[in-house]
């Protein structure tokens, strides 16, 4: 090859690896802002046979947490998917929380009334909200919650995290507690439960002066007060205690607008999430007013 085919070479060699290299910057740019609106819809659910099931052995030396950063389900307001979603209203509500949807908003009611009728699981968890899925290097957790309540826990804890690369992904962290009443008997050796986001414990200061106050928590994490606070209220306030914990822990790539199903030895969980469109705006009705402006308006 000649001096001058040489350097053409280099030269087409060079061009080349710069123009991946910008495009590889700029689809990361892209993952970085571009955060697409899904409608998500989850039911969990669990079996009635599941207390009395002896035959499988769970591990006890379990770390239970909810991972940061941590997004809350609050409670659906309006009837109307329209009054409570615009993608310009999203960005500005509260960054901490996410608004479920009504019941009407539900696609998979059907399948989940069956699955209640079938009188072999129970329902745990059905709800849908709006949510902006981002990449997996910046998506929050979403704390969930459901069945019966025991003092300050429920049936089901946990989060799921849902993600968005080439295909949607969802990681599941939850734990099926089960529980029996407090007697004073001797607790099981399993973890003590952490607390519910919505639920943090407050140290009470017992009028003692602030300033010799040990439970001053303005360096203390939340995290940091799991374990005392689930000691202090198991020991003087609870009426039950943990009797087995059961982690649901997996990953699944999906895809959207399929249904896609979960399986666990104590539970099942039906997903489905689907591109959301935010609604046209309606167009304002013309006055009387606004007719008599307009044929006075000089030509």
């Amino acid at each position: 090859m000649t001096l001058n085919g040489t350097q053409t070479f280099l030269s087409l060699a060079l061009l080349i690896i710069s123009s991946t290299i910008n495009t590889a910057r700029a689809d990361s740019e892209k993952d970085k802002t571009d955060s697409r609106l899904y409608h998500v819809e989850l039911s969990i659910f669990t079996n009635y046979s599941a207390d009395s099931d002896t035959s499988e052995s769970w591990p006890d030396d379990l770390e239970l947490r909810y991972p940061e950063p941590l997004l809350t389900l609050i409670q659906k307001q309006p009837e109307n998917i329209k009054e409570i979603i615009d993608p310009i209203d999203l960005k500005a509500t509260d960054k901490n929380t996410i608004t479920l949807l009504a019941d009407s908003e539900k696609q998979l009611l059907p399948a989940v009334k069956r699955i209640h009728r079938s009188g072999k699981q129970q329902v745990l968890f059905h709800e849908s909200w709006i949510q902006a899925i981002d990449s997996r290097k910046t998506a929050p957790n979403i704390a969930i919650h459901g069945g019966g309540q025991y003092d300050n826990h429920f049936e089901l804890e946990g989060s799921i995290r849902l993600s968005r690369e080439r295909y949607l992904h969802i990681e599941t962290n939850l734990w099926l507690n089960s529980f029996t009443i407090n007697v004073g008997q001797e607790g099981e050796p399993w973890p003590l439960l952490p607390l519910l986001p919505s639920q943090p414990y407050i140290p009470q200061n017992n009028d003692q002066d602030s300033e010799n106050d040990v439970f001053d928590n303005s360096d203390i994490q939340w995290n940091d007060l799991q374990e005392f606070g689930s000691q202090f209220q198991a020991i003087i306030e609870n009426q039950y205690l943990n009797k087995r914990v059961v982690t649901m822990k997996q990953h699944r790539k999906m895809r959207s607008k399929e249904l896609h199903y979960l399986d666990h030895p104590q539970m099942g969980l039906l997903l489905q999430i689907t591109p959301y469109e935010a609604p046209e705006p309606e167009p304002e009705d013309i006055t009387a007013e606004d007719h008599i402006s307009e044929d006075t308006k000089s030509p």
